[in-house]
């Protein structure tokens, strides 16, 4: 086999193959489609399920910015190869935050109704300072 004909191979190979972010957005919309139906179902599950969601990711990117500052810390030569990964999971946070917005922006009364509108209960008036929508979203992004 010669070059000229093993170059034509890779180059039939690399034009029929897809792009590599050929997928993102078929996989994107299927993703809203999805959400938006399981909102239309049941809103108040959707918001719990989107905040189980939203802070098992957020952990997961967390405990790598924690990897990633402790190694660096200690100086840890060792670690670069596993202190990569680490920070490709830390980057998420940056998309996390931006999912952070519609949380924040319409999720709170579904999910901490019982103390935003304390009603009769004395304990929750007392705590009203502490408990509002207001003190909630400062707490979570400082």
């Amino acid at each position: 086999m010669n070059s000229d004909h093993a170059h034509a191979g890779h180059a039939l190979r690399d034009a029929m193959r897809l792009p590599a972010k050929a997928w993102t957005l078929p996989a994107a919309a299927a993703g809203l489609a999805v959400g938006a139906g399981s909102y239309w179902l049941d809103h108040h599950r959707f918001w719990f399920s989107f905040l189980t969601v939203f802070l098992f990711l957020m952990s997961i990117s967390l405990g790598g910015l924690v990897f990633v500052v402790i190694h660096h810390l200690v100086r840890a030569r060792w670690s670069v190869v596993v202190r990569r990964q680490a920070e490709h999971l830390m980057m998420n946070v940056r998309f996390l935050a931006l999912l952070a917005i519609p949380l924040f922006a319409f999720g709170m009364e579904h999910l901490y109704h019982h103390w935003m509108h304390p009603g009769d209960d004395a304990l929750l008036a007392r705590k009203a300072s502490y408990l509002n929508p207001t003190m909630f979203t400062a707490r979570t992004t400082l």
